[in-house]
């Protein structure tokens, strides 16, 4: 199955994404198997997929979960690091939202 977030192709069995951790699909509430997104019914066993929090689990869906950032994102920040020149914000002072604001 392959993500709708970053096209990674991942393992039939996986729920969640190799790559970036974004569900594979709809969660069963009740017996767990990964349906489609475009699914309305579970293909074991029967459920409605009625979208809840707890299908569709996300970073972006839950208020106040820290972001994860992307493998280019943390190259490109690790770059910024080593980049700062005297007199800027070190790595100690840069804050969660000085960094957020980069990727905004």
């Amino acid at each position: 199955m392959d993500c709708i977030r970053c096209t990674t192709p991942n393992d039939d069995i996986r729920k969640f994404c190799r790559s970036c951790g974004a569900p594979l699909g709809r969660h069963c509430d009740r017996c767990g198997t990964v349906n489609p997104y475009d699914d309305k019914f579970c293909g074991t066993c029967g459920l409605a997929l009625i979208p809840s929090l707890k299908s569709e689990m996300t970073p972006e869906a839950v208020p106040g979960a820290p972001r994860q950032y992307t493998a280019a994102e943390v190259d490109e920040l690790l770059l910024l690091r080593m980049r700062l020149k005297p007199g800027q914000k070190t790595a100690e002072t840069i804050s969660q939202t000085d960094i957020d604001e980069l990727f905004g």
